[in-house]
């Protein structure tokens, strides 16, 4: 599947005041992009109608930019954290955020995070990043309450199914 956002393609490109004069699919660009690039059938996404803010926290700057930059291209606003501390002191948290959180991470790991968030009253949706497979731990990650877990790396499917089922499930 190729997964094509044509005024959002645009707008990238060419800046923000691009965007008004693309807000119409046009199926023809969609169906020549993905044949140029040879990622086959075109699947459009419309994420544009539901925007959601994402907060990553993540030591792996690879894995932040690109997740970052994913996210945003479907539609998403992100909010990107290097840091846990940072991430804890700093971050604007509103009820329907979603966090994506490292579980390896120096110093403070996304378990110990994810406590913190608790502890502080935010129930937020936080959906557990792991390279790691550890079924133990992440026996105890969902016990936690965590919406989903995802392994690195990650497909952008997988990404965008956890982050819909956190918008629609309830945090515990």
């Amino acid at each position: 599947w190729c997964y094509v956002i044509p005024h959002q393609v645009v707008c990238f490109a060419l800046g923000h005041d691009a965007c008004a004069t693309f807000q119409q699919r046009d199926d023809a660009i969609s169906d020549l992009m993905c044949r140029l690039t040879g990622h086959g059938d075109r699947k459009v996404k419309d994420t544009m109608t539901c925007p959601i803010v994402v907060h990553i926290v993540d030591d792996d700057m690879d894995v932040l930019t690109s997740t970052a930059m994913l996210l945003k291209l479907l539609g998403h606003d992100v909010v990107s954290w290097s840091s846990p501390f940072d991430f804890l002191e700093k971050a604007a948290l509103e009820k329907d955020h979603v966090v994506l959180l490292d579980l390896r991470m120096p110093d403070l790991d996304g378990l110990m995070v994810f406590r913190k968030l608790r502890t502080d009253e935010f129930n937020n949706a936080v959906i557990l990043m792991t390279g790691h497979g550890d079924s133990a731990l992440e026996a105890e990650a969902l016990a936690l309450g965590f919406s989903a877990i995802l392994h690195k790396p990650f497909s952008e499917d997988e990404l965008v199914a956890a982050i819909e089922g956190a918008k629609v499930t309830e945090p515990r």
